[in-house]
This record gives C-alpha cells, sequence and structure tokens, in this order.
C-alpha cells in the first residue's frame, strides 16, 4: 500500500533546531492504520490458521486499539521525518525526534496534526574575520630543575622512612582519633584512627596552626565545617556535628632517602636499565618531556580556541548537550561503583549544590561540544591536509593545526 506524501510545515527555532508540523488527512489516517494492521497480521497467530493468514477482521479483534494507535503515530512521524530529510538535504539532520506533540491528533476527527522538534548538527557562524589574522606562539616542552626535583622527591617518597618525633611541625604526618559533638557537646559518633599529612592542612591556614606545636595525647577541637572542606570525616546521621574532636595519637617526620648510588641499586632492577644516578635523572627528563609533548599540545589548542572564539557564534543543540550530559554522568556512575551510587552521591550533597553541580556539569559539556565544532570549522577553512573520510589517531587534527598556525 503506497503512502500518500504528508503536508508538511518547517519552521526555524530558537537553536539549532526547527518545528516540524505535519497535517494528516481522514484518508491518511485510514491509510496508515491499514498499514500498521497489516504488519499486525504478518505476525499473527490464531487456531486454524497459519501464521500471517489470520483474516483481518479477526486481527482488528485481537489488537488492542492504543498499541494501534501508538504505532500509527509512529509511522507517520517517521513519514515526515524522511520527507523534511528529502526537502531539506542540504542540513545535517540530527534524527532524533523530541517534544512530540499529538493533541491535535485524534482517531475520530476529520483530520489531525502532530508537531516535533528535530535538531541540526551546529552551525557555527564566522562573525568577523580577525581570527585569520590571529597567530599563537609555539609551546615549549623543555623540562625545569624544579619538576626533576619534585619527580625526584615523589620517587625517593615511596622508600621513605617515618621517625617517631614528639611535636607536630610543618611536616609531621598524625595519626588523628575523630570524634563527632554535637550543638550540646555530646558525642555522637567516632572514625577509626586516620592518617593526615601537614601538606593536607596547607590550604587551611587557621586550621593548620591549631595543630602546630601540640604533642601526642592533645586534642584539637575543629569546627566541623572547617573538618568538612578537608575531608577529615564526613558525618553521615541525623544529628548536625559542630565539632570534630581531633585527638593526636601518633606524630611522625618522614624521611627520604638520599639519592645515591646505592638508592639507584636498590631501587632499579637490570631490566630497568637505570644504572646511575646521572642515568635515572635523563630517563626522567625523556619521560617529562615526552608527557608535556602530548599535554601542551591539547592546552596550546584550548588556548587558540579561546583567543579566536569571539569570531564565532555556535547554537548547540539541546539534543547534543543531553547525549553529552548523559555520557559524563554515565562515566561518572561508573567511577563511584555504579548509577545507585550516583544518585546517592547527589543526595548527599543536598538538592541546591547537586543542581549547581549538574550545571557545572551541563557547561562543560557545551564548553566542549562548542571547542569541537569551532575546531572543525577552522580546520576545514584553513584546508588542513587532513582525511575527512577516516578516523585519526588521537591528536592527529590538533597537530595539523598548530603546524599551521606556528
Amino acid at each position: 500500500m503506497k503512502k500518500t506524501p504528508l503536508s508538511i510545515d518547517v519552521k526555524k527555532w530558537d537553536q539549532s533546531n526547527y518545528v516540524i508540523t505535519t497535517t494528516v488527512s481522514a484518508e491518511q489516517k485510514k491509510q496508515y492504520r491499514d498499514l500498521v494492521v497489516l504488519e499486525y497480521q504478518k505476525e499473527a497467530t490464531k487456531p486454524w490458521f497459519r501464521k500471517g493468514h489470520v483474516p483481518l477482521p479477526m486481527v482488528e479483534e485481537m489488537l488492542n486499539p492504543a498499541s494501534v494507535m501508538m504505532a500509527v503515530l509512529e509511522e507517520i512521524v517517521n513519514q515526515a521525518v524522511k520527507q523534511t530529510i528529502d526537502v531539506y538535504p542540504d542540513k545535517r539532520w540530527i534524527w532524533q525526534v523530541y517534544w512530540l506533540d499529538t493533541a491535535g491528533y485524534k482517531e475520530d476527527s476529520e483530520s489531525g496534526t502532530i508537531s516535533f522538534h528535530l535538531d541540526v548538527f551546529p552551525e557555527v557562524v564566522e562573525k568577523n574575520d580577525k581570527w585569520k589574522k590571529h597567530t599563537e606562539k609555539a609551546y615549549s616542552t623543555a623540562v625545569t630543575k624544579e619538576e626533576v626535583d619534585a619527580t625526584l622527591d615523589q620517587l625517593r617518597s615511596s622508600y621513605a622512612q617515618f621517625d617517631d618525633v614528639d611535636v607536630v611541625d610543618a611536616d609531621s604526618l598524625m595519626r588523628l582519633k575523630l570524634s563527632h559533638i554535637d550543638n550540646k557537646w555530646w558525642q555522637i559518633g567516632h572514625t577509626k584512627n586516620q592518617y593526615l599529612w601537614q601538606e593536607e592542612l596547607s590550604k587551611h591556614t587557621a586550621v593548620q596552626k591549631l595543630f602546630i606545636g601540640k604533642k601526642k595525647g592533645d586534642v584539637v577541637d575543629v569546627d566541623y565545617k572547617k573538618a568538612a572542606e578537608i575531608k577529615l570525616l564526613v558525618h553521615v546521621g541525623e544529628d548536625v556535628p559542630n565539632i570534630v574532636s581531633c585527638e593526636i595519637v601518633e606524630i611522625k617526620k618522614k624521611i627520604l632517602p638520599d639519592l645515591t648510588q646505592e638508592f639507584v641499586d636498590n631501587t632499579f632492577t637490570k631490566d630497568d636499565n637505570i644504572t646511575s644516578v646521572d642515568v635515572l635523572i635523563d630517563k626522567i627528563k625523556e619521560t617529562l618531556s615526552a608527557n608535556k609533548e602530548q599535554n601542551a599540545l591539547y592546552e596550546w589548542v584550548d588556548i587558540y580556541l579561546k583567543a579566536i572564539d569571539g569570531s564565532f557564534e555556535v547554537k548547540i543543540p539541546q539534543t547534543l548537550v543531553d547525549e553529552e550530559m548523559k555520557n559524563r554522568l554515565d562515566h561518572l556512575g561508573k567511577q563511584l561503583g555504579g548509577e545507585k551510587w550516583l544518585k546517592a552521591y547527589l543526595e548527599r550533597m543536598g538538592e541546591k549544590e547537586s543542581q549547581a553541580y549538574i550545571e557545572t556539569i551541563k557547561q562543560a559539556a557545551i564548553t566542549s561540544i562548542h571547542k569541537y565544532f569551532v575546531l572543525k570549522y577552522v580546520c576545514d577553512e584553513l584546508k588542513l591536509d587532513i582525511d575527512r573520510n577516516k578516523n585519526h589517531a588521537e591528536g592527529e587534527v590538533e597537530k595539523a593545526l598548530y603546524a599551521k598556525i606556528v
């Protein structure tokens, strides 16, 4: 049965999206319903009849009217989408229907209307040509002495010794026994003993000062809000703690091993090919430089795109934002152990904080999509030597842009 073309009205909306409205005549309603019933007939079974050979009147009696209506609407919408794409082949449509409105479609009316939204991939509009004149200086992968020293310290820290000391100073490691105390100074719970480096307190000077000069056995009371900021503990319960009581159980001082040939011999095997301190330092420089090469390229592209962003306008469609948000939240959920734990994590934040957190993720998603399409537009305009018909190795597009600009 041939379908009669639908009457389609396409109107541009406020973003990279369009409102599609189709008017369906009474004759077309019957056509689409008959098509749906015929499809049901192909799978219908009934005693004394072979599959697909049940008479149509019997098939009609077997069908749920609501299911038939849903199937008819789906067929009409699919046809409307196909016609829209055929009429506007120059637009890069995202074939994902949303905001479907079927209120104007009634089975018993002469004609009916159905409307829905379709998005197109972002349309980058060039507002000015200033970006064409912009240049960006080359990045450097030179490794500084401070970076090498910091890496060596991290390595030595893995083999550090911890000596008992009597007094807390800026380099101490403390083991604390933590207790909640509520507003009435009643103890309402406690955690296990916990190690805490002074460097974890370095961003919270007021809290850090409370421990400096203290000895084993001393008790330091910390305001719960400040304690929560430095993640001393997270309270779970009905009562709201006011104070975290911190008893100093143990004080240690980290002693790093000297960087000597003996340290190298004890730390590395023959297979590592680290035969001396000088060889170790050269290897660190090589590794840091390679890491810088990888990270610096993407940092350079970010700086460049931010610098030229004022030359473009990009309207991001909601479907892409929703998809990117879903991917990011799925990734976060996997990191936390699953969707259940993600939900619990957001609930612990509270409604206001979780909404702000979700909004931050959304803005990051929009920024990421925005950058991607500006980068694509710039690469196309600069006619970079990139094969558009293949998947690119990581960083290939960025390297091509860098070579063109610098």
